[in-house]
């Protein structure tokens, strides 16, 4: 040791000596050392194989001398020099033990276990060639156990694991080939994004090769030992699922008849068409960041409770938060189900189709799960009408229990609770999940408003079982940091000062849908109107109330609108009554149906709601009218808060009822669609429904499926009532009739049955 080296003291110098000795320890062979393998080239066509230097490289083939470590072959377990290189004349068969001067020495599995796993891998890799997803995997799975090496109190381990992956990669590779259905693709798309994931996490530990201690090294190799025995976990599923008949084509008709009889929602999921027209999007990059890191970290750990309630008052971001979510769950192969409730549609509001429409995306995502429920649907093809305690556990938890191999980490999401139309069902939702999640292998991520009756369910639970995150109590800082920069992003390119974007932010206080309104408002294409902005900047916040904020800006943009100079009073009138009935009507509706629900001529509506889009969303692409935000309908409804613009809602449906009984009047007639022989199904018409849209208008449709909504949202009054027995005793069967074409008589039951409280307190008022 030199004399200047020797007059270091302290944690350096102990450093720079344990450097020495590591340089020393490993002797890094150069470029022209004959004993270093080069690394050929592959061929793009060709899968990545395990190369001759295994064999080469075996414990059982090769001396002490010869297994320094080598640049083109890693370790996977790195080598941790502690103290002075022993001498190096032990036989092969030791290598791999710890020494007592704390130093772990590499060893590799035999390399006949190699190469038999090799060739196994590599014929999976050219069999998964149809699942391009799949066989990146299985490419990253070739690449790791390429540079295998582990130390010896792990090797034997190793080589258990890779026999396994052998075995189960040989039968995949079959099952791949003689596989005829497309039925697995998305199941096998989720399990690669498993491996994959896992490829990252051993990829990640084997670049820890130099300077590693002992405690961490070790963590690191039962890491990745862990990530091979996950792999292993995951191609075993793949084999499950390839030892059903569900990879062939038989019976799927029968099964799929099935499923589509649980009468799924498909504009329920997070990224539906219903999505464009409530005009749902994720989050603006870079914001909500915490609360996103927050849920990606409970849905990976499953130590963590199996439901996570996100609640916020309106406004604050809990749809967008729940969509941003749920595509990145999806991004991951993780997403299992999602349900989007809305008030904007009828069927993403009916608290009963929430469970069967999750276990039929289930059985999209699983087909174990697929398999399991129908066997279930085989038992019970009434489920659907059963009660939604009933439906839980029959859909949800017994297939769940039974197929077992779900993916690893599946989230099912549920947003906006609170918008279901049924709160006597959300409850039964809220109590059945608590009940049954706990032993289900699968997590639910659950949105609404802090309502009372949800809050007083979800908080009476335990913190094992439930996990809350209160959006309106997160640091103002951070919410507000969000929408500026939200803000930022939306008005990019116009000339919006520094301190009218502060201000802009500071009105919005935590509240998202302020600013997204706002935007909306000062927006005219690309451009801001400076005269809108200037309106909203000077908008009066001196009252204390909650929804200060928010009542303030819709009532700015009210005001403006009802108060625009090219609009005589009559127009007012009627832009008003449009109004009325955007915030009245049960699902997104077009503009035509609007207009007639209003009694409006059509091309006189789409220009009186041109200065109301900023409270009303109109969808580009299905030209359908909704609200924009549940907080509008909210504030239309009470008279202390819009005022002027309050919506009396009993007295507005009184006038949407009578609307629709005189649409169905004018419109409803024997055989609509013009059939030739009522003795011929439905369902051996081949232009049956090129017919039912020409001969059933939006409009009409809407009344058909709505009449009773309105009617019973109702004030009860004797002319009201007239309409319906009149409707009752004249129409009802060519009703029927238009209900059964359109597949919907469900809902025709469902509405009649709605009624019953609603007559009995007219039999009363006016017997």
């Amino acid at each position: 040791m030199s004399s200047a080296l020797g007059d270091k003291k302290g944690i350096a110098a102990s450093i720079e000596r344990r450097w020495i000795r590591l340089k020393n320890w490993f002797k890094i062979p150069t470029p022209s050392d004959d004993s270093t393998p080069t690394p050929s080239l592959r061929s793009l066509n060709q899968p990545p194989h395990l190369g001759d230097a295994l064999a080469e490289t075996s414990p059982l083939r090769r001396t002490t001398s010869e297994a320094q470590l080598s640049t083109s072959n890693p370790a996977l377990f790195p080598n941790i020099e502690l103290s002075p290189a022993p001498k190096l004349d032990r036989p092969a068969s030791v290598m791999g033990t710890a020494t007592t001067s704390g130093r772990v020495h590499p060893a590799e599995p035999k390399s006949s276990v190699l190469q038999a796993l090799n060739n196994a891998l590599s014929s999976l890799y050219q069999g998964a060639e149809v699942f391009p997803p799949l066989q990146a995997a299985i490419g990253g799975v070739i690449s790791c156990v390429e540079a295998i090496q582990f130390s010896s109190k792990h090797a034997s381990e190793f080589e258990e694991i890779a026999l396994s992956l052998t075995a189960l990669s040989s039968s995949l590779a079959r099952h791949l080939q003689e596989s005829k259905s497309a039925r697995m693709s998305e199941f096998i798309t989720n399990m690669a994004a498993s491996v994959d994931e896992q490829v990252k996490i051993i990829s990640k530990k084997r670049e820890h090769r130099i300077g590693r201690y002992l405690i961490a090294a070790e963590q690191d190799e039962d890491e990745i030992l862990r990530g091979y025995k996950r792999i292993e976990g995951i191609l075993k599923q793949l084999q499950t699922e390839a030892s059903l008949k569900i990879w062939s084509t038989v019976d799927e008709h029968l099964a799929d008849s099935r499923l589509e009889a649980l009468s799924p929602s498909d504009s329920a999921t997070y990224n539906s068409l219903v999505s464009l027209e409530v005009n749902r999007r994720a989050c603006t990059k870079d914001t909500r960041v915490k609360v996103l890191l927050n849920l990606d970290n409970w849905s990976r750990d499953p130590s963590t409770p199996p439901i996570c309630w996100m609640n916020g008052m309106a406004g604050t971001g809990k749809t967008t938060i729940a969509y941003t979510f749920a595509h990145s769950l999806q991004e991951r192969g993780r997403l299992g189900a999602s349900f989007f409730c809305t008030r904007t549609s009828a069927e993403c509001r009916d608290v009963g189709r929430i469970i069967p429409t999750i276990a039929y995306q289930l059985a999209l995502y699983s087909p174990s799960f697929r398999s399991a429920l129908l066997n279930v649907l085989e038992k019970n093809p009434k489920i659907r009408s059963q009660t939604i305690v009933n439906q839980c556990e029959r859909l949800i938890k017994e297939p769940l229990l039974s197929a077992k191999e779900i993916p690893r980490g599946a989230v099912v999401v549920i947003d906006a609770l609170d918008e279901c139309s049924n709160t006597n069902g959300v409850g039964m939702i809220l109590d059945v999940l608590f009940r049954v999640a706990p032993g289900l292998p699968l997590k639910f991520f659950v949105t609404s408003r802090p309502e009372p009756d949800i809050r007083h369910r979800v908080q009476g639970q335990g913190d094992h079982t439930r996990s809350i995150c209160v959006l309106h109590e997160i640091e103002a800082s951070l919410v507000k940091a969000d929408i500026e920069l939200y803000l930022r992003e939306e008005l990019a390119g116009n000339a919006v000062s520094e301190v009218q974007m502060k201000q802009l932010a500071e009105l919005s206080g935590s509240l998202f849908i302020y600013a997204a309104t706002a935007i909306r408002y000062v927006r005219r294409g690309t451009k801001v109107d400076r005269e809108r902005l200037n309106i909203i900047l000077n908008s009066s916040r001196s009252s204390s109330r909650r929804h200060t904020g928010i009542d303030s800006l819709y009532t700015t943009i009210l005001t403006a609108a009802d108060e625009s100079s090219d609009l005589d009073t009559f127009e007012q009138e009627q832009m008003r009554l449009l109004l009325w009935t955007a915030v009245c009507v049960r699902e997104a509706v077009s503009v035509e149906t609007l207009a007639a629900l209003a009694g409006i001529e059509s091309e006189k509506a789409d220009i009186l709601l041109q200065p109301l889009f900023s409270v009303l969303h109109v969808s580009e692409a299905t030209n359908t009218v909704s609200t924009l935000h549940a907080s509008f309908p909210d504030f239309m409804f009470d008279r202390l808060r819009s005022m002027k613009f309050y919506c009396d809602e009993k007295k507005h449906n009184e006038l949407l009822a009578g609307q629709c009984f005189a649409i169905m009047k004018e419109q409803l007639q024997f055989n609509i669609c013009g059939l030739q022989s009522s003795f011929k199904p439905d369902s051996e018409v081949k232009d049956l429904s090129v017919r039912i849209a020409k001969s059933i208008s939006p409009t009409l449709s809407y009344a058909a499926h709505h009449w009773g909504d309105h009617v019973i949202r109702s004030a009860v009054s004797q002319p009201l009532q007239k309409m319906l027995e009149n409707f009752l005793s004249n129409r009802l069967l060519f009703w029927a009739e238009l209900l059964n074409l359109k597949r919907t008589l469900i809902v025709g039951i469902a509405m009649l049955s709605g009624l019953k409280s609603w007559l009995l307190v007219s039999y009363f008022n006016y017997r």
